[in-house]
């Protein structure tokens, strides 16, 4: 027997989430949460990621619809997807945006939103968001009373299963400048501009390591914004990573920098050179993950070439990729091997000039050793003759003369 179509029917917001549609729907009829509202409409799998995949599959998304009797314009409510798999990004008015910046729940929110019209708005769900341009305050996450997550499967949709009325929260005043700027890119459709502000804004997000709160959001949004206007923005990272440098090394802190091409590379390596000076803590922090070798070569500042050398000479140890062929580096490694580099400074050995003989192999196993220096600049083809080009122009060995590592 099929299931009768919902007798309390939601008519969707232009701009609602499906999320906050289908919780409506379950409120409205009684249900116990989402998942007992598709349960009772036969769906087979009832789970939060099942639930959370269908916001962006518009083909099940319209089988849900139609099965609870609700308006086909309802659909629309779903994102569209633009390309074949689930990494495609998702359509935002004419636009793509990539999977990493969408919130999949309902529980970021701005209170007085809620006030006017009791929905979640579709804006609330993009990551960088962190304000609401209407009222000028710092969207909230979550429940401020018993500070659990609000589910993307309750029956409530204003209140906090605690009881909270999640409009009745403080909120606090805020800029909404950034906010407004990015919501001015979407509306734009420039995507070319979008794509390069993402740039930024993603590798900022691996350096900074504040999560996703919304105030850790305005910060980075807020940075963003001024970096793609012209502002250095150097002393706003060296306050995230001058802190954590003596654990983990400031060149592989800025690796997500370091690694792309151009402008985010050119303001990593300006960063290193503001850095201050520090003690290394013993022992290091221990890090998680592996490198690829052009990962590598960024964090060290040589070529991919110069990377395969070292490990050939075994100066690197390195870990067989799944097919046997590429060769992953443990984040460790490279640790070492730049505090090895920076504490040359220590050693009191007397250094002999290197002559455009030497290998670069031959020139990492003097630094590493001792009897050579560098000065920090990134490494280019190996060249001995200019200070700035090369690796051997970057490892001279001066000596009776000290050249301290400074990036």
């Amino acid at each position: 027997m099929t299931p009768l179509a919902l007798p309390i029917r939601p008519i969707p917001y232009l701009d609602e989430s499906p999320a906050s549609l289908l919780i409506r729907a379950a409120e409205n009829n009684g249900f116990v949460s989402v998942l007992q509202l598709l349960s009772a409409y036969r769906f087979p799998s009832q789970s939060d990621e099942w639930l959370i995949a269908s916001f962006v599959d518009q083909t099940r998304f319209s089988k849900i619809i139609h099965a609870m009797g609700l308006h086909k314009n309802c659909i629309s409510l779903a994102y569209r997807r633009m390309g074949p798999t689930s990494k495609s990004p998702r359509e935002m008015n004419g636009i793509g945006l990539a999977e990493r910046l969408f919130r999949n729940g309902a529980n970021v929110y701005c209170p007085e939103c809620l006030k006017e019209h009791p929905y979640w708005r579709k804006a609330w769900s993009i990551l960088p968001s962190a304000a609401c341009n209407k009222h000028s305050i710092r969207l909230l996450q979550d429940c401020p009373s018993c500070k659990q997550p609000l589910s993307v499967t309750r029956n409530r949709l204003l209140y906090c299963p605690c009881g909270h009325d999640l409009r009745q929260a403080k909120a606090e005043m805020v800029n909404p400048n950034a906010t407004q700027w990015w919501s001015s890119l979407i509306a734009a459709r420039d995507q070319e501009a979008l794509d390069q502000m993402l740039l930024f804004w993603s590798a900022l997000r691996e350096v900074d390591g504040l999560g996703d709160g919304t105030a850790a959001e305005g910060w980075r949004l807020n940075t963003t914004m001024n970096w793609c206007r012209g502002d250095q923005c150097i002393d706003e990272v060296l306050e995230v990573i001058e802190p954590r440098s003596p654990y983990i090394h400031p060149r592989l802190q800025l690796l997500p920098f370091l690694r792309e091409k151009g402008d985010l590379c050119d303001f990593a390596k300006q960063v290193l050179k503001r850095h201050s000076p520090f003690v290394f803590a013993t022992p290091p922090r221990q890090h998680e993950g592996q490198l690829s070798q052009e990962e590598a070569a960024a964090a060290l500042g040589i070529t991919s070439w110069q990377v395969r050398k070292i490990i050939k000479a075994g100066q690197i140890k390195f870990i067989t990729a799944h097919l046997g062929r590429a060769k992953l580096i443990s984040p460790n490694e490279i640790e070492r091997v730049l505090r090895q580099l920076s504490e040359t400074q220590q050693n009191e050995r007397s250094h002999q000039r290197l002559s455009g003989r030497h290998s670069l192999t031959g020139i990492i196993k003097n630094i590493l050793a001792g009897y050579a220096r560098t000065d920090g600049y990134d490494l280019n083809p190996p060249k001995l003759t200019k200070l700035q080009q090369g690796l051997a122009g970057t490892l001279l060995s001066i000596k009776d003369q000290k050249l301290g590592w400074r990036a």
